[in-house]
């Protein structure tokens, strides 16, 4: 269906409701490259038979968990029967039409299914961190593969598809070692399969167990089944790599133009080929069934590898860069299929916008937006300021916000458009209903770094008074990063915030960010050999050092106002606690300031709980540590360690470890320094200290 699993209530009825609205079209993810199959192989009334079976069947399914208006569900399959009627003699005509489709079907789904999990396995994108139990099991995955392809290619109508999927794969994840031999005529029914996942088992059974239950392999199946030996497979001639399943795929759509759109990329530099191999191939017999537009496109995928990654900017020559963009601005208006148009458009945003040209960033923009180019959450919001500032009353905004909300994979157009019909917002009409539906379709905590962004980028539009209604609607749906904002907002001491400073409130919404965050990370730690996602939000970490460092600063300031001694000893520990928390995160403050906040505490039994971890510290000669233990043997209410000797003593190997450090002056002055009395006294204590004694000295002799 397509649905996000996080849909309930309202949201859900909404994108139901829109999708049975676009039945004609395929119900949810419908199978659309298959259909095309189907279609070029002249199959279309089989396809047909296939689709009017899937929408009869998810629409039942939609009725009956109640997700839909039960009329709009008989509308759908009313139309939907007389679709079938329109175009089928008979029951029999149509059952024969769907099985038709069916069988190859089946096969073509199977061999999908294990395509996606190898690539889950290796990662979509780098596969930088892909460890080698993964890429056994993804190696698997591409065996299982090949098993259902042979059989896809068996059937009729066949599959090129099927055979395009094993090109590719073979570049990525090699080929089975039976493979070859079964091609050239041998007999491979009951030969071991996956034996480099059973060998790692031996040695990683729990690794290896949790990994296969991502995809479902199992042992079970690791012996060759009886294969089919389709007749459109060439000679092998001992290879059944990418070459020789791009041969497959040509021998049962001769035409195909699809297939070497994704075959060429496979061919680049980064997948250890050439640009020159190909362009020997694309000068080779394989490609003269090619039309002239169709031949431009691969040639400009050549274009597209060289600057996909290059930014401007790393060009040093001035003529250089203008002939750079004076081509990429040539292909965005005169390439003749889109998606060559779409990838110069997209460099030149990057490449405008890294120059500061926003004259040129907004007339690119304009013209992806007429393309349907795909926005991302920057561009799409570079937009939308520019669009403020040029067509502030115009319809102009409301389409563009409509059209990247229906047609875009990002977080942002989607929070954008459900707040601003919120709202009645940029020409929406105020549907309180809708909107919250379409926040409701994005508010995952997978999402929150999105709706960090949303948020923060009122004020860089210029709207600022939206600032906290859509941060306190992300609040509501316990998004951690609009907890955090309002938080922040709260604890503005400097009276320019957008909320009243009031360090409780504040403290309450960085407590909840940060339980929620918590939960998720235990859920991940919790959770052996994950597989690696490369998109969403999963940066816990990073966001957990400033929450609990924020906290910290809550409680500091909390404490500083509290009269009873008993809840200002609790702020206390909380701010040490927090500190301490945001340091193992990774804050690059928190340390030193946890070590200086020790001795600012007025409850002496916490100070020395932590006595023992500044000793250690200071001895390495960490300076914030060294600060702190004569601070603490300054102490004269502390009995246990006032000490001014050894006060002095840690005064004097700060100052000299550290001469220019303000911190030194700034905390040790009042106790050591500001009065002629009290600077005799330091000097009367250090005088004799050798510098042999200063600590984090290495011993030579050792």
């Amino acid at each position: 269906m397509g649905l996000s699993e996080n849909l309930d209530g309202a949201a859900l009825r909404h994108k139901v409701e829109d999708i049975l609205r676009r039945w004609p079209a395929g119900i949810g993810s419908s199978p659309r490259t298959f259909y095309h199959h189907l279609a070029a192989q002249g199959q279309v009334r089989d396809a047909l038979a296939f689709d009017c079976m899937r929408t009869a069947f998810l629409t039942r399914c939609i009725a009956g968990l109640g997700w839909c208006n039960e009329n709009e569900a008989w509308l759908v399959l009313l139309l939907n029967a007389q679709r079938a009627q329109d175009c089928f003699d008979s029951w029999e005509d149509y059952a024969t039409a769907y099985v038709r489709a069916r069988s190859t079907h089946a096969w073509l789904a199977e061999a999908q299914y294990w395509n996606h999990r190898a690539w889950l396995y290796r990662s979509y994108g780098w596969a930088r961190e892909t460890t080698r139990a993964m890429w056994i099991c993804a190696a698997a995955c591409n065996e299982r593969m090949v098993i259902a392809v042979l059989n896809a290619i068996d059937c009729e109508p066949r599959q090129w598809m099927a055979a395009a999927l094993t090109s590719t794969n073979s570049k990525v994840f090699g080929q089975p070692d039976w493979l070859v031999e079964f091609l050239e005529g041998a007999d491979v029914a009951g030969q071991p399969l996956m034996e480099d996942l059973a060998e790692y088992h031996r040695h990683s059974p729990q690794e290896v167990d949790a990994l296969m239950a991502h995809s479902g392999l199992s042992f079970a199946d690791a012996v060759c089944p009886n294969l089919p030996r389709p007749s459109v497979l060439p000679e092998c001639n001992d290879y059944a790599g990418q070459k020789y399943w791009l041969a497959v795929c040509l021998a049962i759509f001769p035409t195909a133009f699809y297939v070497l759109d994704e075959y060429i990329p496979f061919c680049m530099p980064r997948w250890r080929g050439s640009h020159e191999e190909i362009r020997e191939f694309l000068e080779s017999s394989v490609c003269d069934h090619l039309s002239a537009a169709e031949r431009e496109h691969l040639e400009l995928l050549i274009w597209w590898d060289d600057h996909r990654d290059l930014r401007i900017k790393e060009v040093d020559s001035p003529a250089e860069q203008e002939r750079i963009i004076a081509k990429a601005e040539e292909i965005s208006l005169r390439a003749h299929i889109q998606e060559s148009r779409h990838n110069a458009l997209k460099w030149l945003r990057v490449c405008y916008s890294d120059l500061d040209d926003n004259d040129a960033l907004w007339r690119t923009l304009q013209r992806s937006i007429v393309e349907k180019v795909k926005f991302n959450n920057y561009f799409f919001d570079d937009t939308i300021k520019f669009a403020l500032r040029d067509f502030p009353d115009t319809w102009w905004m409301y389409n563009f916000l409509c059209q990247n909300a229906q047609q875009t994979e990002f977080a942002v157009p989607k929070i954008r458009r459900g707040y601003f019909q919120y709202a009645g917002l940029l020409g929406f009409e105020k549907d309180e209903a809708q909107g919250l539906a379409w926040l409701d379709s994005v508010a995952d905590i997978q999402y929150n770094h999105n709706w960090r962004a949303a948020i923060k980028n009122f004020n860089w539009f210029g709207l600022p008074e939206h600032f906290v209604p859509l941060a306190e609607l992300g609040a509501q749906r316990n998004i951690p990063a609009a907890l955090n904002l309002l938080g922040l907002e709260h604890n503005n001491k400097e009276n320019n915030g957008l909320l009243p400073y009031d360090p409780a409130i504040a403290l309450g919404y960085f407590q909840r960010a940060a339980e929620i965050l918590h939960r998720q990370l235990a859920l991940r730690e919790s959770t052996p050999y994950k597989l690696i996602d490369n998109g969403g939000y999963t940066d816990y970490e990073n966001d957990l050092q400033n929450i609990h460092f924020s906290i910290g600063v809550c409680n500091q300031r909390l404490s500083k106002q509290e009269p009873d001694t008993e809840k200002r000893s609790a702020y206390e520990k909380e701010l040490l606690d927090n500190l301490w928390l945001a340091h193992q995160f990774g804050h690059k403050e928190a340390w030193g300031l946890f070590l200086l906040n020790i001795f600012e505490v007025k409850d002496i039994t916490l100070a020395h709980k932590h006595l023992e971890l500044v000793q250690q510290e200071a001895n390495k000669g960490t300076l914030h540590a060294m600060v702190t233990l004569s601070r603490l043997h300054g102490n004269k209410h502390d009995r246990t360690l006032f000490n001014m000797k050894l006060s002095a003593r840690w005064a004097h190997f700060a100052f000299t470890l550290y001469p220019d450090n303000e911190i030194v002056m700034d905390c040790l002055d009042h106790l050591h320094f500001d009065s002629f009395w009290k600077r005799f006294r330091f000097a009367w204590y250090t005088v004799r200290i050798p510098n042999s004694e200063l600590p984090g000295q290495v011993n030579s002799m050792v």
